[in-house]
């Protein structure tokens, strides 16, 4: 497989908690290969783990999320979680599902969930990363009523017809691991402009949902080269516009991409497994 070239990569959508005893592996390639992560959580004890993993790690983002698929958990404590919000740089993962929740009864629960996080995000100038399986035109819809800094479109599948829309109001849309065998996510590429894309994994279990195995950081060698060979671009190129496109959209809501020429040293690994 093709090495990945340190400080190349983007992974704009992770869940590092979930990797169990995978992790430092995970964390052996993310050190090595200088990846930028965004570590969305699903629910409050997600976030602590994150947060936790992320305090020695340069390159990981910890991101604050109620999940739609966990919802119900928060609705009615929603002030519980004010100070967290006030705490974290970035919000993710939020969003609405109609796709895999398939019970109107959970619904409810998600708008009001959704709508909390958004209204924080609005006030408080910060990035939102979001799930809307299913749901894109009501998501669209909570977007437009609001004054975001910047928005990530996490793993869009919907339809194609809504994408203008979506980038109407600068939101950056992630590609991840589905672009190897999908030609709608082949199309969605194809159509999103050149400073509104980014490359995610979704990993662990964007991988597990279509090889049934663990995804690992180094699978974004694989998502580059596929995006490139779509876009008809050279990977470097490639490379480059996503490393941009994330600056700007981190910038918007006053943060940094952390040094990228940084490899760590053999000390630094030891003990990691790689």
């Amino acid at each position: 497989m093709f090495a990945l070239r340190q400080g190349s990569v983007i992974d704009a959508h992770s869940h590092v908690d979930k990797y169990g005893e995978g992790l430092a592996r995970a964390l052996a390639q993310i050190r090595e290969y200088s990846i930028l992560t965004v570590a969305v959580s699903m629910d409050v004890e997600s976030f602590y783990e994150t947060r936790r993993i992320s305090e020695s790690e340069s390159f990981l983002l910890p991101s604050l999320g109620i999940h739609p698929w966990e919802a119900l958990r928060f609705a009615e404590k929603l002030s519980d979680l004010d100070a967290l919000l006030m705490s974290t740089q970035l919000i993710g993962e939020i969003g609405l599902d109609r796709f895999f929740v398939e019970d109107a009864e959970y619904y409810p629960a998600q708008e009001k969930v959704f709508s909390y996080f958004l209204d924080a995000a609005e006030d408080q100038g910060k990035v939102v990363n979001i799930h809307s399986k299913g749901a894109e035109a009501e998501v669209l819809e909570h977007l437009r009523i609001r004054s975001l800094p910047g928005i990530i479109i996490h793993w869009y599948s919907g339809p194609l017809d809504l994408v203008g829309d979506f980038l109407d109001l600068g939101a950056l849309f992630t590609v991840g691991v589905e672009v190897l065998r999908s030609s709608h996510i082949q199309d969605l590429v194809r159509v999103i402009p050149a400073d509104q894309l980014l490359t995610e994994t979704d990993n662990p279990g964007g991988w597990q949902w279509m090889k049934g195995e663990m995804g690992y950081p180094e699978l974004l060698n694989e998502v580059e080269t596929a995006v490139a060979r779509v876009r008809r671009l050279e990977r470097d190129r490639l490379s480059g516009q996503v490393r941009e496109n994330m600056s700007v959209l981190l910038s918007r809501g006053g943060l940094t991409l952390p040094e990228w020429n940084h490899r760590p040293s053999d000390d630094e690994l030891e003990g990691i497994v790689p």
